[in-house]
């Protein structure tokens, strides 16, 4: 992903080929690994069907708000991210976390075999963990992903995601068997409760539930950092944790940068 390009270059097509393009043999073989893992998880729990659109979602939201959150950065004094370049699948993987962190949310989750943190903060804890340990990696990408993955959660994605009835019937049509006569091809549930947690059919949130959502997010993270950093969660919260819910260089900023400027840093 290269915010600078996609928006005075129009290359567009970056916020798709982004996903899929990787630095080497070790990114492409830990991030495969991982989807690996997850995918699978998710697979048998929503379906093959559900797993494909959700992927293609995540790529797509995922960019878009990459894209977003440069832009809105940029306008308030920090271009970092509107000339850093990334790239890799990890975006769409911390997308799959979070659903697999929701699917079971009375859960706790070990980090590296280290800590131990409930299922909600889960998604949160690895992307600090990640980023202390490797800080090149791409803090906006895999942060985009999660909250995709927070939309998705909240039924924002619903209109691009089929419902279970919709999937149901992709699954038996005949123009579709080449697909669905794979041998490790699984159908979509019978029962609706596995999209509960979703929220992908009735209506969208309200503006209250969006704010609280909003809320949530903040204290999630909140949680996260002090746990990870302090090595305590909030005062009032007694209960125990699984019970708990190339970079350039930063100068003044005198406006979102032209494009002669951005090229002229790039130069340097």
């Amino acid at each position: 992903m290269y915010p600078y390009a996609v928006i005075y270059r129009h290359q567009i097509y970056r916020m798709i080929t982004s996903a899929f393009f990787h630095g080497g043999l070790m990114h492409i073989g830990m991030n495969m690994l991982s989807y690996a893992a997850l995918g699978k998880t998710l697979e048998n729990h929503l379906g093959t069907l559900f797993l494909a659109f959700t992927v293609v979602n995540s790529v797509v939201y995922s960019s878009f708000l990459y894209l977003f959150i440069s832009v809105i950065a940029s306008m308030i004094g920090y271009s970092t991210w509107m000339t850093t370049q990334s790239l890799g699948f990890s975006g769409v993987l911390f997308h799959l976390l979070v659903l697999e962190s929701y699917r079971n949310p009375n859960a706790s989750h070990s980090i590296f075999g280290i800590i131990t943190v409930s299922s909600k903060i889960y998604p949160w804890a690895m992307l600090l963990v990640i980023q202390f340990l490797l800080p090149n990696i791409s803090f906006l990408g895999h942060f985009s992903g999660i909250l995709t993955g927070l939309l998705q959660l909240n039924g924002y994605l619903k209109y691009t995601i089929p419902s279970p009835e919709s999937l149901r019937m992709y699954d038996d049509l005949e123009g579709l068997t080449f697909i669905t006569n794979c041998p490790n091809f699984v159908d979509t549930p019978s029962n609706d409760q596995y999209v509960m947690f979703m929220r992908t059919s009735g209506e969208n949130a309200s503006v209250g539930q969006m704010f609280r959502g909003a809320i949530i997010v903040i204290q999630n993270l909140w949680d996260t950092i002090m746990f990870i950093v302090l090595g305590r969660r909030r005062q009032d919260d007694e209960r125990p944790v699984h019970e708990s819910y190339s970079i350039l260089n930063e100068d003044e900023w005198n406006g979102i940068p032209s494009q002669s400027e951005i090229q002229q840093s790039e130069m340097v």
